[in-house]
Order: structure tokens, then sequence, then C-alpha cells
């Protein structure tokens, strides 16, 4: 899952962002101990896609608290990643 968030990210916003804060963001946002949050984190969900037994992408579903743009209770944000 990992792998396919750093591919979609660099893909998406290498172009737009300088060499240091792409770097900066990679190492923080794509970390063991960021990942093992989110996925335990009872205000996400996560749904993945398979092809051929391989994840080949993912859906995460933030509610509540772990909202990290729109700090609604009645809305819902839904981070998608895919290779």
């Amino acid at each position: 899952m990992n792998y396919n968030r750093l591919l979609t990210f660099s893909e998406t916003f290498y172009s737009e962002n300088s060499e240091e804060n792409i770097k900066k963001y990679l190492e923080n946002g794509f970390s063991i101990e960021k990942m093992e949050y989110e996925l335990t984190d009872k205000n996400a969900e996560f749904y993945f896609a398979e092809l051929d037994r391989k994840v080949i992408g993912y859906l995460k579903v933030n509610v509540e608290e772990s909202q990290t743009v729109i700090k609604v209770r009645t809305h819902l944000r839904l981070n998608g990643f895919t290779c």
C-alpha cells in the first residue's frame, strides 16, 4: 500500500513542488509509524482494490476527528490512491 501511495503522490505532485518539499513530505507522510497510526484510526476506513492477488489501489474514508480539511461531523473525506 505504501508503494502505491508513494508512486501516486510523486507522479501527481512532483512537478509542482521543490525537491526539498517532496523529500520532507515523503519522509513524514509515508513512514511506518504514520501508516500504523492511520490503519488503527477508529475514524478512518480503508478499502482495497486487488488484481491477481496484488493491491493495486485503495480508498481511505475519514470521518469526525480524522478529517484533515473539512471539520464538520456530517461530512466525510475520501482519500483515494490508485496505480
